[in-house]
């Protein structure tokens, strides 16, 4: 009886002892990340954090959510590859273990005139002068502030520079764009291999998915569940005659309708209750172009004789509750004079929108603020 007892103590104490084992390596199973992503002429390469390189692999797909193929084993660190004309995506293998994270990159055609644009991948500390390192001079940049529900940014890309390159553009944030000539960018970068929800805030959100993927927005991953009316608006259309098409939420079952597409870096306005009181089936909308305070633009005039103090325009917006024209939803910005400088600002004006280029005399701008 004492030696059956004392067999079955050994035998468990030997498979608690097993177990314990197994349980801390998988504990201490190191992780593997892709890191340093660079674009340089016609390559693209990125750095495998892992303990031991000879038991990986490198994987390659031409969408993140694609068919995942065998590119190279026992690869080298920095692993560099030559530029293709689709997107391209890579992740490491080793063993049993995956790079948490995702390397990749992606063109897309920024046409004349204003578009909406999405960051989808991580690239430093995602700065303008880190994403858009050299576009069309006279590029112009809009960034709007869920939060406060007011636009909170504008920079210019001009004599090689942006205005504000310290501007960021986090992953799944939305900005507008305005460029005189088309132009073609190339994104590269990171994402994490199971990127995050779109965060959503009440009133207008200025989005975009946080997957460098296209998709149609039932399948794209928000924060809450969708109320019922609330409404997507892609801004489409060539150059001047782009206008927004709407996609309504009509209930669980229904999903988006009319259904669409969201393409690969693009970004749409959101018009989220977010669940609230105050809201009611869409007739309780609130109005934007009220409740917003005015956009100001500012500059700086290095002749002014208080000694180079940013001088400002206030300006009124679009009421963005009429969807059916094609100036709608977006800044406008108008050349004018005052006090015989010349400066750029923005004009509630009903009349064709001009190209936007900075006037005579203008240095720069300056620190914009939120008024």
């Amino acid at each position: 009886m004492k030696r059956d007892s004392f067999w079955r103590t050994a035998i468990l104490s030997g498979l608690a002892f097993l177990f314990v084992a197994a349980s801390n390596g998988r504990a201490q199973q190191p992780s593997v990340a892709l890191a340093n992503p660079v674009l340089q002429g016609a390559d693209f390469s990125f750095e495998i954090v892992a303990p031991d390189l000879a038991s990986c692999i490198v994987e390659s797909a031409s969408g993140i959510w694609g068919e995942w193929t065998e590119l190279a084993i026992n690869p080298p660190s920095p692993f560099v590859i030559r530029v293709g004309q689709p997107p391209a995506f890579f992740r490491v293998r080793c063993g049993d273990t995956l790079s948490t994270n995702l390397a990749g990159y992606f063109a897309q055609i920024i046409p004349r005139e204003y578009s909406m644009i999405v960051n989808q991948l991580d690239r430093g500390g995602n700065t303008l002068s880190e994403l858009f390192q050299n576009p069309p001079p006279g590029t112009l940049l809009y960034k709007f502030d869920a939060v406060g529900q007011a636009w909170s940014a504008a920079s210019q890309f001009e004599f090689g520079g942006w205005t504000h390159p310290n501007v960021t553009l986090a992953r799944g944030e939305g900005a507008f764009i305005y460029a005189a000539v088309q132009f073609r960018h190339v994104y590269h970068g990171l994402c994490p291999a199971r990127p995050g929800p779109v965060s959503l805030r009440p009133g207008w959100n200025l989005t975009g998915s946080t997957a460098p993927a296209e998709s149609i927005l039932d399948l794209i991953g928000f924060d809450r569940g969708a109320d019922v009316g609330e409404t997507v608006y892609f801004y489409r259309g060539p150059a001047e005659f782009k206008v927004f098409t709407p996609s309504t939420f009509l209930g669980a079952g229904i999903g988006w309708v009319p259904v669409s597409v969201v393409r690969l870096g693009e970004a749409f306005w959101y018009s989220c209750r977010c669940s609230s009181p105050w809201h009611i089936f869409g007739l309780l909308d609130p109005d934007p172009g009220v409740s917003l305070p005015p956009a100001t633009v500012y500059f700086n005039d290095l002749g002014d004789s208080r000694g180079g103090v940013p001088m400002a325009e206030t300006a009124d917006w679009d009421d963005l509750d009429r969807l059916a024209g094609s100036n709608l939803l977006r800044p406008r910005i108008q050349p004018r004079f005052s006090s015989g400088r010349r400066y750029l600002s923005a004009r509630n004006d009903q009349s064709r929108l001009p190209i936007l280029r900075p006037s005579a005399g203008i240095t720069g701008l300056a620190t914009p603020g939120v008024q």
